[in-house]
């Protein structure tokens, strides 16, 4: 018999790299254990105009963001530069971009993409979707909008940030720290997330993570369905 009480089972969450020093360093961390700075300090209600008020630290939805899912940071200082009409960045094997022509060239001319290249990569075994969304209350002041998107690490484990940057972007240096909050990943669920990391070979990397491309068009839909059919 199923208690209406009883807690939600948890969601694991392995998350993989090559590179030994970065789950010391700059760990893949649950939501709740990585609060906002200010966030901390804020009291529970304030006092305005002889008159009591709550603070954003009673807020409902604020309180179950941080409830939920985890927090991937910058794994190297990263630098995106816009000056001369054009968009670079440092390394340059931290990114990638795309064509405007795949989003139509239709109301982000404005923009430019860049997709950070993320040396994790996740494995999830029930396929639930997480939302991959920016970490606004950690940094509002952060330019680059990173792009919302829901994503599962059953069938793909890629992790990486796709971002737009505004062309007339102030200053036109940008500098990412290593260690920043990058991007939050919420699962669609009320489950909690337990995280673990792991260091492999680059072999051992390639081994599990590197599926094979055998079509440039549809390939996640293609590639998803074949496995599923291999599971019935």
């Amino acid at each position: 018999m199923i208690s209406i009480f009883s807690k939600p089972s948890r969601i694991a969450v392995d998350c993989f790299t090559t590179l030994p020093e970065l789950p010391i360093l700059f760990p893949i961390t649950n939501s709740g254990n990585l609060l906002p700075e200010f966030w901390k300090s804020l009291p529970n209600t304030i006092e305005h105009n002889n008159k009591t008020f709550p603070t954003m630290k009673t807020c409902p939805g604020v309180n179950s963001l941080y409830k939920h899912g985890f927090i991937m940071p910058a794994w190297s200082d990263i630098t995106i530069d816009t000056s001369n009409n054009k968009l670079t960045w440092s390394p340059d094997s931290v990114a990638a971009t795309h064509p405007t022509a795949q989003w139509g060239d239709k109301g982000f001319s404005d923009y430019y993409h860049i997709k950070l290249h993320s040396p994790w990569a996740f494995k999830e075994k029930t396929g639930v979707k997480f939302l991959l969304t920016n970490t606004f209350w950690h940094d509002s002041t952060f330019k680059p909008r990173i792009v919302n998107g829901l994503i599962e690490f059953k069938y793909q484990h890629y992790s990486n940030i796709n971002m737009f940057v505004p062309k007339l972007i102030t200053p036109k240096m940008i500098k990412i720290s290593a260690g920043k909050e990058l991007a939050q990943f919420i699962p669609l669920s009320d489950k909690r997330v337990d995280i673990k990391m792991h260091v492999v070979s680059d072999n051992e990397m390639n081994t599990q993570f590197s599926p094979l491309r055998f079509t440039d068009i549809n390939w996640y839909y293609k590639h998803k369905k074949l496995l599923q059919n291999l599971e019935k």
